[in-house]
């Protein structure tokens, strides 16, 4: 759950390698979305940038996400 960077190519990457499935949701993607799409997919882990925490935040039910993996550099904020 990011932009478009190297470190999300390496993660295509090696979803591939271990036969992971991977789901690629946008860093921008509203509440409701991002709730819906979390329920539907069943997603336990996520790497995401600062952008996307802030939206994931607001996500009442996180239904089986269990990790955040955090890809930008740790803020104050």
């Amino acid at each position: 759950m990011c932009k478009n960077k190297m470190e999300w190519m390496l993660l295509d990457l090696a979803n591939v390698l271990y036969g992971y499935t991977m789901v690629p949701i946008p860093e921008t993607i509203d509440v409701v979305s991002l709730e819906a799409i979390l329920h539907l997919t069943g997603v336990n882990s996520l790497f995401v940038s600062n952008v996307a925490v802030k939206n994931l935040s607001l996500v009442e039910k996180r239904h089986n996400l269990e990790t955040l993996v955090l890809i930008d550099p740790i803020t104050d904020e």
